[in-house]
């Protein structure tokens, strides 16, 4: 998933304006969680069709960077818009989200919440 499926950038006046949706952020921060529990040993019962086949090679990123991808990302931008906020229901999730948004207010950044259904 590329950053524009969840992060996206536009200019309004003198603001830099960054809108980051959480819905599909999600998605990429579930995927990488995923990633990060995959066994590569290619040990599968009864995987006699398996045996030859090299070991899977995954470059996924960890939550950890793609959050520091984003943080990197939203630095030079004035304002951030959160939307669907439903989806930080997930505890780990949120956590990471808030840490994201807490080093957005300490850099100078506003922090605005898109309410649901509002464009």
């Amino acid at each position: 998933m590329k950053r524009r499926d969840f992060l996206q950038f536009r200019a309004d006046d003198s603001l830099r304006i960054v809108t980051l949706s959480c819905e599909a952020l999600f998605m990429c921060f579930n995927d990488c969680r995923r990633q990060a529990g995959v066994t590569t040993d290619n040990q599968i019962e009864d995987g006699d069709w398996w045996r030859g086949e090299p070991p899977a090679q995954l470059d996924g990123q960890t939550p950890d960077e793609l959050f520091g991808s984003i943080a990197a990302d939203i630095a030079n931008e004035n304002v951030l818009i959160l939307t669907e906020r439903d989806w930080l229901a997930d505890t780990e999730f949120a956590g990471y989200v808030s840490r994201l948004l807490a080093e957005f207010r300490q850099q100078g950044g506003e922090v605005r919440y898109q309410r649901p259904g509002s464009r």
